[in-house]
């Protein structure tokens, strides 16, 4: 959408991106994954070695996500509220091409 130059689509598939981060990786996997290792398997892997290193990485990742989603959430405030244009790193035309050195 966004080499095609629309923006509508482009601002809606970023605001469906947000939501569905939100959503799906802060609230569910917050409340499904974590609770259920903190809460139910307790007493099931009480004893096994396993347990706290998986709680641990776990946790880690939910750190990780809401990094991640205060990146997001800041592109989205300087491109609403600052109006600014936010620029495709990635975009083939604007990677430059270099020599070969022989």
């Amino acid at each position: 959408c966004r080499y095609n130059q629309w923006k509508f689509l482009t601002n809606f598939f970023y605001v469906m991106f947000v939501a569905s981060w939100i959503i799906f990786r802060i609230g569910l996997f917050s409340w499904k994954v974590l609770y259920s290792i903190y809460t139910e398997s307790v007493n099931v892997y009480d004893c096994h070695w396993f347990h706290p290193f998986l709680t641990s990485l776990l946790s880690v990742l939910l750190v990780l996500h809401f990094y991640w989603l205060r990146m997001i959430l800041a592109i989205a405030f300087s491109k609403c509220c600052h109006g600014k244009e936010i620029t495709d790193t990635t975009s083939p035309a604007k990677i430059k091409k270099t020599k070969k050195r022989i």
